[in-house]
C-alpha cells in the first residue's frame, strides 16, 4: 500500500512538472503568463539531471548523438564570433533535450499528448478570438503579450487579416495548429464513437481554418500534406476516401475559395506576392546570399547562434542552411545526427511494431512537420522548437515501452 502511494505521488508530481514544462513551451511569448522563464528552464534541467543520475538511466543511441554532437559543437565554438554567446546557445539546446525527456520518461505517452492537446486548443481559441471577438481580445489577450508587439498585432489584424492568436509571431500560431490538428486527426482516425469522431471531425476542421486565419502560407501547404497523409493511411477503401474527397472539392468549387473562413487572407497574400515577383517574399535571395556565406566557412561555420553576425540579420527561414552558416559541415552534422536518427527509429518502430500505436503516429507527423517547415521556416535549428521534436520522440518511446509491459493506450 505504501509503495502504491509513492508511485502516485511520484506520477502527480511529474504531471505537474509536464503542465509546467508544456505551459513554459506553449505560451513562450509572454513573460506576463510565463514569468522567469530562463530560471524556469535551468531549474528544470537540474531536476532531469538529479532524476537521471539517481534513476541511473542508461543513454539511448539518440541521446548518445545528441551529446557527442553538442560536444562537438561547443569545441568547434572556439572558433566562434562570440563563443561565449555560441556556448550559450549550446547550453539551450541541452537544457530542453534533458527536460523534454524527463518529461516523456517519467509521464505516460497519454498524459503527455493530453497535455499537448490541451495548449493547443487554447491557441486555437485564442485565433478566434482575435477574429470575431477582437475587443475581449484587446482588453485581455493582447496585454498579457509583450507591448512592443501591440500595434504590429493589431495593424495586421486590420490590414492584412493576419492574426497573432496568443503569439509574437505568426509562424508560432500556425506550428501550434498545426500540432493541434495532428493530435485531432490522428483521434478521429482511431475513434471508434461516433460522438468522438464527429468532436474530433469539427476540431480538424477548425484548426486547419484557425491556420488559415495566420496566413502563413507554408504551414497552410504542411497542414494539407499532414492532413492527407492521414487521412488516406486511415481504414477504408481507397474508393470511399477518394469519392469523400471530391465532394469536398464540389463542395469548395460551389461556394468558392474566397467564401472559406479566413481562406480570403491567403489568396490575398499570394496574389501580392505575385504581384511582387516573389512567391516566396524574397526568402530565396536570402538563402542564396547565406549560402554564399557559408562557402566563405564551411568547415566550421560562424559559431552557433550567430546567424546575425554571420549576415548581419537574425533570422534566417531555412533551418538547413542557417546550420550550415552558423556551424559548417562539421555543426551541421553534429547538429542533424541525432535527429536523423530519431526519425529513422521511429519510422522503423511504426513499421515493425507500432503500426496503430497513436503516440508513434503522432512522433512521424511531428517529424514529418519538422523535416518540411525546415525548408522555409526555422524548426529545427531552433533550441526550443527542439524540446517538442524530442518530447514527441521519447513519448513514442515511453509509449512502445507501455505497450510492451500491457499498458493500455
Amino acid at each position: 500500500m505504501y509503495t502504491d502511494t509513492k508511485i502516485n505521488k511520484k506520477s502527480f508530481l511529474f504531471v505537474i512538472i509536464g503542465f509546467a514544462c508544456t505551459w513554459y513551451f506553449f505560451f513562450a511569448s509572454s513573460f506576463t503568463v510565463r514569468p522567469y522563464p530562463q530560471l524556469f528552464w535551468i531549474g528544470m534541467a537540474a531536476i532531469s539531471v538529479l532524476f537521471a543520475l539517481i534513476h541511473n538511466h542508461k543513454l539511448s543511441k539518440v541521446e548518445c548523438l545528441f551529446f557527442l554532437g553538442m560536444t562537438a559543437i561547443l569545441i568547434i565554438s572556439l572558433f566562434s564570433s562570440d563563443p561565449y554567446d555560441s556556448f550559450l546557445t549550446v547550453a539551450n539546446y541541452v537544457i530542453y533535450f534533458v527536460v523534454a525527456r524527463m518529461v516523456a520518461k517519467n509521464c505516460s505517452a497519454q498524459t503527455v499528448m493530453r497535455l499537448i492537446l490541451g495548449f493547443t486548443l487554447v491557441h486555437l481559441a485564442c485565433i478566434f478570438i482575435q477574429v470575431f471577438i477582437p475587443d475581449v481580445y484587446s482588453a485581455y489577450i493582447l496585454p498579457l503579450l509583450p507591448e512592443r508587439v501591440h500595434t504590429q498585432i493589431l495593424e495586421y489584424a486590420l490590414y492584412s487579416k493576419s492574426y497573432f492568436g496568443f503569439s509574437v509571431q505568426t509562424s508560432m500560431s500556425a506550428m501550434y495548429l498545426c500540432i493541434g490538428l495532428i493530435l485531432c486527426a490522428l483521434k478521429l482516425r482511431n475513434s471508434s464513437k461516433t460522438g468522438s469522431k464527429l468532436l474530433y471531425a469539427v476540431l480538424s476542421v477548425l484548426f486547419v481554418v484557425g491556420a488559415f486565419y495566420t496566413t502563413r502560407r507554408g504551414s497552410i501547404a504542411v497542414i494539407f500534406i499532414i492532413a492527407a497523409l492521414i487521412y488516406f493511411k486511415s481504414k477504408g477503401s481507397a474508393f470511399s476516401k477518394l469519392l469523400l474527397v471530391l465532394t469536398v472539392l464540389l463542395f469548395v468549387s460551389l461556394i468558392g475559395l474566397e467564401n472559406i473562413p479566413g481562406l480570403g487572407g491567403v489568396l490575398d497574400k499570394f496574389e501580392t506576392l505575385i504581384g511582387r515577383g516573389s512567391i516566396m517574399n524574397g526568402r530565396e535571395k536570402s538563402f542564396v546570399r547565406a549560402f554564399g556565406i557559408f562557402l566563405n566557412k564551411p568547415v566550421f561555420g560562424h559559431g552557433i547562434g550567430q546567424i546575425d553576425n554571420a549576415l548581419g540579420y537574425a533570422w534566417l527561414e531555412n533551418s538547413y542552411i542557417l546550420a550550415l552558416v552558423e556551424g559548417g559541415i562539421i555543426g551541421a552534422f553534429a547538429l542533424f545526427t541525432p535527429y536523423y536518427v530519431a526519425i529513422k527509429d521511429t519510422v522503423t518502430a511504426l513499421k515493425n511494431k507500432a503500426a496503430n500505436n497513436h503516440y508513434v503516429l503522432f512522433a512521424v507527423y511531428i517529424q514529418i512537420m519538422f523535416v518540411l517547415m525546415s525548408v522555409i521556416e526555422n524548426y529545427f535549428a531552433n533550441p526550443l522548437n527542439s524540446f517538442l521534436f524530442y518530447l514527441a520522440f521519447f513519448a513514442s518511446q515511453k509509449a512502445l515501452e507501455e505497450a510492451a509491459n500491457g499498458v493500455a493506450e
